[in-house]
């Protein structure tokens, strides 16, 4: 086999590989591994008291029980101004995560805060750019 010859067929597979797929290569994570690690950045944000981060995993067509997205982040500054956030804790542990094509749903989410007891239940859309939270229901 002539030197070009090898050349073109090596180039001819990689292309090949690169178009199809190849094990080798991986296929990136799940859904669900996706969603999990939004799920622990919302967490971590909700814990650090961090709106800004809270907000910036919500879709700008956010709807919850509080609002649209600036109806929530008026919400949670409330709620943080007033102390309520102080040593929040939020258990995912029984949170059962459901996914029906784009749509996913998280539910109960417990959060615990000075306010007291509630349950966060999300809905989530897979957008261009990933998953992104774009309901919350709260229960208090």
């Amino acid at each position: 086999m002539r030197k070009s010859d090898f050349l073109k067929l090596a180039v001819g597979m990689v292309v090949v590989m690169l178009v199809c797929g190849c094990a080798a290569f991986g296929k990136g994570p799940s859904d669900e591994e996706l969603i999990g690690t939004l799920l622990e950045q919302w967490k971590a944000a909700v814990i650090a008291q961090d709106i800004d981060a809270q907000m910036a995993l919500l879709s700008e067509n956010f709807e919850g029980s509080e609002g649209d997205k600036e109806e929530t982040r008026e919400f949670m500054l409330q709620v943080k101004e007033m102390g309520y956030l102080e040593d929040a804790q939020v258990l995912l542990e029984e949170a059962e995560l459901t996914i029906e094509g784009n749509t996913a749903t998280v539910s109960p989410i417990e959060i615990e805060t000075a306010m007291g007891m509630a349950t966060a239940d999300l809905t989530l859309t897979k957008e261009t750019t990933g998953w992104i939270i774009t309901g919350m229901d709260l229960v208090y």
